[in-house]
C-alpha cells in the first residue's frame, strides 16, 4: 500500500512539474507588480513619485483612499470621481473632486509634510456649489499655491481660483474669477443679464515670481457671433490681485479646443488644436516673450514637415531637457483615411525653433496597418530622455519605448518593447522618476484566461553605476518570411478541415486570444453547428503578409443544417460555394484567426 501511495505521489509530482512547464512556456519577460488588487480599466489612480517611493490616490466605496506600497489611508469617506496629487518638493497635496445628494459638488483638500505619513484636516476650497474636475494646481516651493478650476455657478461658466500662502493651512474666504464676461448691447436692450461666456481649461504657472493664469474663453459678439480667445493673466501677489488679461490668440466662430502649457525657469509655452470651419490652423504653439506675460508670439511650424498640417493632434505631454523641449502627442489624418499615431517633436528653447520634422514613434515597424498612441515623456537625467506609448505593431497594445541621450535630437534606431509582445494587453503607460530609479505604471490583462477584466501594474527600472537604466530586455523575433508563409498555410488549412470535421472545440484554440479572452467558450460553442462547412480550400496565390497581419482568401462550400420536426418534411440547403476573407494575427510565437464581430469592432487591436 505504501508502495502505491508513493508511485501515486511520484506521478502527481511528475504531472504537476509538467503542468509548471507548461505554464512557463508564455510567461512575460518583463518583471511587473500589481499597482492595486483591484481590477478593470476604469480602476485608475493618480500617482507621483516623492523621493524614492511611489503614491497613489483613489476615490472607492469606502471613499478616497492614499496608497503606499504596503500601505493605505483613507482621507474621506467622500465618494470621489476625480483626485489630483501636487508635490512641491516640501509639502504633498491630496485634492478631490466630490458631490452630495443635493449635486452640490465640492473641492477638497489634505495637506502632508511628512511625504504622506500623516494629513490635515480636509478643507474645502470653492466658495460656491458649482465647481467642476477642470482644475489647475501651481506652487512655488516656499509655501505658495493655487487652484484654478471651471466653475458652472451663474450665470455662464467661468474660470475661478484660491489660493494660499502658508502651504494649504489657510486659503482666501472667497474665491475670484478670473475671466472676464461678456454681456453684449443687444443683451442689455433686451433686458437679458445672463453671461454669454463659456470659461474653461486654466493652466496655471509660478514663473519669474509671479503666478500666471491661461484659459480659454468663447464670447458671444455683437453680430450674435461666437469669438474664442486662449487669455493669461499674471498676479505678483500669489493670486490674492491680478493685472490686465492679454488675448494669446482669437479667432471667431472656433470651438473650444485642447491645449496644454509647459513652463522652464524662463518660458511658459503653449500647445493646442485649433479648428474650425473657415479659420482651422491645426497644431499650433505659442510662447511668451516678454517677463510681463503679456505678449506672445506663435511658433513657426515650418520645420515640422506639411503633412502635420492636416492631421488632428491631442494627447500632449512635454519634458524640458537640456535647453530642448521634447512635446509628444497623437496624430490622426483629419480626412479619416490613416491610422492614429504617436509622434515626437522637438523644439529649442534657445531660439524656439523646431529642430526638424515630427517623428512617428512607430514608423520603424514599415507599414501603417496598426495604430499606437497615448504617449507619455520624461527627462531621465543621465539615463537620457524617454517616450513610452501604446503600440499596436503587435496587434494587440504593447509598452514601446525610444530614448535620446542628446536631448531629443537622435534616437534609438528602433523602438523597444517594455512588455512581452502577443502575451497581453498593455494599455495607458506613465512614467514616473524618483532618485534612483523610474516607473511605469500601465494596465495590463494577461492573455491567460486568469483575469479578463485586468488591472493596473507598475515595472521599477532602477539606475545602474553608470546611471543608465536597467530595462527588460525583450527580443522581438519572427521565423523568415518563409516560415511564416508556411506556418500560416499549415495554420489556416488545419482550421477549416477541424470545422470540416465539425471539431468546434478545437477550433477555438485558432481564435486569437483577445477574442477567446472578451467571450466565453460555452457560449461561443452552443453557437456553433448551424453551417456546415465542406471541400474547403486556402487560396495561397492570395496571401498577404504585412508584419503581423496576413490576409487570406478560402474557398469554401457552406450548407445550412435545417432544423426538421419529423425526418424527410425538410431538406437541406444546398452548398454555397463562398470566398472567405480571412484576417490572420501572428501573436507572440503562431498565428491565430481574427474574426470580424458582428456588431461592430470594438476588441482591443481595432481603431
Amino acid at each position: 500500500m505504501k508502495k502505491v501511495a508513493f508511485f501515486l505521489l511520484m506521478a502527481l509530482s511528475v504531472f504537476l512539474a509538467s503542468c509548471q512547464d507548461s505554464s512557463n512556456e508564455k510567461q512575460p519577460i518583463e518583471k511587473f507588480q500589481l499597482l492595486l488588487a483591484k481590477a478593470g480599466f476604469t480602476v485608475n489612480p493618480t500617482a507621483l513619485a516623492i523621493k524614492n517611493k511611489l503614491v497613489l490616490v483613489l476615490g472607492e466605496k469606502k471613499g478616497v483612499v492614499f496608497y503606499e506600497v504596503g500601505k493605505e489611508q483613507v482621507l474621506s469617506e467622500d465618494q470621489s470621481t476625480k483626485q489630483w496629487l501636487h508635490y512641491d518638493g516640501k509639502t504633498l497635496y491630496v485634492i478631490w473632486w466630490t458631490t452630495n445628494d443635493k449635486k452640490e459638488k465640492f473641492l477638497k483638500l489634505r495637506v502632508s509634510n511628512d511625504d504622506g505619513q500623516t494629513f490635515s484636516p480636509a478643507t474645502i476650497i470653492n466658495t460656491d456649489l458649482g465647481v467642476l474636475t477642470d482644475i489647475s494646481v501651481a506652487s512655488n516651493g516656499q509655501g505658495a499655491i493655487a487652484i484654478a478650476y471651471t466653475d458652472e455657478r451663474r450665470p455662464g461658466y467661468g474660470v475661478y481660483i484660491n489660493y494660499s500662502t502658508d502651504s494649504g493651512k489657510t486659503w482666501a474666504k472667497q474665491d475670484s474669477r478670473l475671466d472676464t464676461p461678456v454681456i453684449t448691447s443687444a443683451m442689455k436692450t433686451e433686458n437679458n443679464q445672463d453671461i454669454a461666456t463659456f470659461a474653461n481649461s486654466p493652466k496655471l504657472s509660478y514663473l519669474e515670481n509671479k503666478l500666471i493664469a491661461v484659459w480659454q474663453q468663447v464670447d458671444m459678439t455683437e453680430m450674435g457671433q461666437s469669438m474664442l480667445r486662449i487669455v493669461t493673466k499674471a498676479s505678483d501677489d500669489n493670486g490674492k490681485t491680478w493685472g490686465a488679461e492679454s488675448n494669446i490668440f482669437t479667432a471667431p466662430n472656433m470651438q473650444p479646443v485642447e491645449f496644454q502649457t509647459f513652463e522652464n525657469d524662463k518660458k511658459i509655452y503653449i500647445f493646442a488644436m485649433l479648428t474650425g470651419d473657415t479659420q482651422a490652423k491645426g497644431f499650433t504653439g505659442f510662447y511668451n516673450t516678454d517677463p510681463t506675460f503679456n505678449q506672445w508670439t506663435e511658433i513657426n511650424n515650418a520645420e515640422l514637415g506639411s503633412d502635420l498640417s492636416k492631421k488632428t493632434t491631442s494627447w500632449f505631454n512635454g519634458a524640458f531637457s537640456g535647453e530642448n523641449l521634447i512635446l509628444t502627442f497623437t496624430a490622426k489624418p483629419m480626412d479619416g483615411t490613416g491610422m492614429v499615431h504617436a509622434m515626437s517633436a522637438v523644439l529649442s528653447t534657445t531660439n524656439n525653433q523646431w529642430l526638424g520634422k515630427a517623428k512617428q514613434l512607430d514608423a520603424d515597424k514599415g507599414h501603417e496597418l496598426t495604430k499606437s498612441t497615448f504617449p507619455y515623456v520624461i527627462d531621465a537625467g543621465d539615463a537620457g530622455v524617454m517616450v513610452v506609448w501604446e503600440d499596436y505593431r503587435s496587434i494587440v497594445p504593447t509598452i514601446y519605448s525610444d530614448i535620446s541621450k542628446d536631448h531629443g535630437k537622435t534616437w534609438l534606431t528602433s523602438a523597444k518593447p517594455l512588455t512581452t509582445p502577443g502575451l497581453s494587453v498593455a494599455k495607458d503607460p506613465k512614467l514616473f522618476l524618483s532618485q534612483d530609479k523610474l516607473w511605469l505604471t500601465y494596465f495590463m490583462v494577461k492573455l491567460d484566461g486568469t483575469n479578463p477584466s485586468g488591472t493596473r501594474v507598475y515595472q521599477e527600472f532602477m539606475k545602474g553605476s553608470d546611471g543608465q537604466l536597467q530595462l527588460p530586455d525583450i527580443k522581438v523575433a519572427m521565423p523568415d518570411a518563409e516560415k511564416l508563409r508556411e506556418r500560416l498555410i499549415e495554420r489556416a488549412n488545419k482550421f477549416w478541415a477541424l470545422r470540416e470535421e465539425r471539431k468546434w472545440e478545437e477550433t477555438w484554440d485558432y481564435m486569437e486570444p483577445v477574442y477567446r479572452e472578451r467571450f466565453d467558450k460555452a457560449q461561443w460553442m452552443a453557437q456553433q453547428g448551424k453551417l456546415s462547412f465542406s471541400k474547403t480550400v486556402v487560396d495561397e496565390t492570395s496571401i498577404d503578409i504585412k508584419g503581423n497581419l496576413a490576409f487570406l482568401i478560402a474557398n469554401v462550400e457552406v450548407s445550412v443544417n435545417q432544423q426538421v420536426s419529423e425526418e424527410g418534411l425538410l431538406e437541406s440547403a444546398p452548398p454555397n460555394q463562398q470566398k472567405v476573407d480571412m484576417k490572420w494575427g501572428w501573436f507572440y510565437d503562431d498565428w491565430y484567426f481574427m474574426p470580424s464581430i458582428v456588431f461592430g469592432d470594438h476588441l482591443e487591436y481595432d481603431r
